[in-house]
């Protein structure tokens, strides 16, 4: 897949060696947030080229057949379709929530998570799942950008409307279970001190939780 792309997309190729590297991992490691926010930043990718008629036939059939065994795989964790149905109808205040307001939030966080004083208290997890949410609201704001651009009527089933509200509902819903876990628990306590790590959290909490009806 990544090899049909050529070198005019790499976001989208970026994306999918992160997929490739966590469906690598023995089963029982494999995170579903990092999976599908790498499926979700390809995704937004293909259809933006597609749009832009940069996509060719063998790029396309090899999305086709990629997305299609994504979904095959995904059948078998019935719990998560019911999670990811939460997110897409999360009571986010779309006309608060902009595009690329939020894709400087995430990048925000993901700064902080890079930085010198946090970096090595950050596990390879998160920063997988803060890279593909940056990356992801990035290619939104983009394409936010673009459909303004065009003149396109504001419509809530337009592709990155439905992510935007995605990335806002599953990012608060991250940012909760973290301050939880850094609350409540012994390994999270320990880590917690670390003031830019906190600060870092608690601002993409209070941003996203700003945009929640």
């Amino acid at each position: 897949m990544r090899d049909s792309l050529g070198q005019n997309q790499p976001s989208t190729r970026t994306a999918l060696a992160q997929y490739r590297e966590e469906l690598a991992r023995p089963q029982a490691d494999i995170i579903l947030e990092i999976l599908k926010e790498a499926y979700l930043t390809a995704k937004a990718g293909i259809e933006q080229a597609q749009r832009e008629g940069a996509l060719d036939d063998d790029a396309l059939a090899a999305w086709t057949t990629f997305d299609a065994n994504h979904g095959i795989y995904l059948a078998h964790f019935p719990f998560d379709a019911a999670r990811e149905r939460l997110y897409r109808n999360a009571p986010v205040n779309m006309d608060k929530a902009d595009p690329a307001a939020v894709a400087d939030a995430f990048a925000d966080f993901l700064a902080t998570l890079e930085d010198e004083a946090v970096k090595d208290i950050v596990g390879d997890r998160l920063h997988d799942w803060a890279e593909n949410s940056a990356r992801l609201s990035g290619i939104v704001a983009e394409m936010a950008r673009n459909a303004a651009a065009r003149g396109d009527i504001p419509d809530e089933d337009m592709p990155h409307r439905v992510w935007l509200r995605r990335q806002v509902g599953q990012g608060w819903a991250m940012m909760v279970k973290l301050k939880e876990f850094l609350l409540e628990t012994e390994e999270g306590i320990v880590i917690a001190v670390n003031v830019a790590f906190w600060g870092g959290i608690t601002t993409l909490l209070t941003f996203l939780g700003s945009l929640i009806l």
